[in-house]
């Protein structure tokens, strides 16, 4: 039969197949930027679950648009996905959660977390690892902290910022005198915020960055300055892709195990989607503080 079936070309009814098991054995995963390594390294997580157990991905990127994250998650009820893994926008709007629960469709919302959702949620410790990235900083004496990129007044910013200002009350430093300028996550938003700081002096400086895509274009920023990272000024970076440690020198980072995340992402939206299983509602992940050079150390 499969023979034949091959030699015919015959290609599996996959619609036709899930109106009779009411499922369609695909899922899907929309994320904010495709190109950042942190969501590549979450998405081979996500892949390698539901590969296994023969799922499939639909992937789609919002680019921090609202709109166009509305589009793609209408576009995957469309498609009848079983289940959606999302990386939410800042605004995302409460009627996006009203559609997947009027469609019964299960949520997990990655590293992002959404005021009025109730929808499963899978992501770091951000409070507590920016505290301890920031406590690094004040162990390396510098008298001049800044936390730089990422969008202010998001969720993850928010988090991130008051683990920063928890550090600063403990080592006696004036929240007022922390320096907070958001941007995009990018390498170009990152040279740029860097940019700002050197103009206005870099001695004593310690910066912790939104991510390491951030931190990568401010020290680049700083190279180009001919200030010696580690040395001169101190540079922590949160996420711990793959290439910070290639980066020069090797970046200090928070590690938060993107690969992990996302096959516990893809676990719980298996066991929702089943029906059998009684999945988490809420897991945190603790992270770890990643010593390199950029530091000091």
């Amino acid at each position: 039969v499969q023979q034949t079936a091959e030699e015919l070309g015959y290609v599996y009814n996959r619609a036709a197949a899930s109106l009779r098991s009411k499922q369609s054995g695909i899922f899907g995963l929309v994320v904010s930027n495709v190109s950042n390594p942190f969501f590549g390294e979450m998405i081979l997580g996500i892949e390698k679950v539901l590969g296994e157990s023969e799922r499939t991905v639909l992937l789609g990127q919002h680019s921090e648009n609202g709109a166009s994250q509305e589009r793609m998650i209408k576009t995957m009820l469309e498609a009848r996905v079983d289940g959606l893994l999302l990386v939410a926008t800042r605004d995302t709007s409460k009627s996006i959660f009203d559609l997947l629960d009027r469609w019964e469709i299960p949520t997990v919302l990655i590293t992002r977390r959404i005021k009025g959702s109730n929808a499963f949620y899978v992501g770091p410790n951000n409070i507590e690892l920016a505290e301890a990235a920031t406590d690094h900083l004040f162990a390396h004496k510098r008298n001049r902290i800044a936390f730089i990129g990422g969008q202010v007044n998001s969720q993850v910013h928010d988090e991130r910022l008051k683990g920063v200002l928890k550090s600063a009350k403990t080592h006696g430093f004036s929240a007022a005198n922390i320096e907070i300028a958001g941007h995009d996550s990018t390498r170009e938003g990152g040279y740029k915020l860097a940019q700002e700081l050197i103009a206005k002096g870099h001695k004593g400086l310690g910066i912790l960055a939104y991510n390491d895509i951030v931190a990568f274009g401010a020290m680049a920023a700083l190279r180009d300055a001919n200030i010696e990272i580690g040395n001169e000024i101190s540079i922590i970076g949160f996420d711990d892709v793959v290439a910070a440690k290639y980066e020069y020198p090797a970046l200090t980072s928070v590690h938060l195990e993107p690969v992990r995340i996302g096959e516990i992402a893809a676990e719980t939206i298996l066991k929702i989607a089943s029906g059998e299983h009684i999945a988490q509602r809420e897991v945190i992940l603790e992270g770890q503080l990643v010593i390199r050079q950029s530091c000091g150390c």
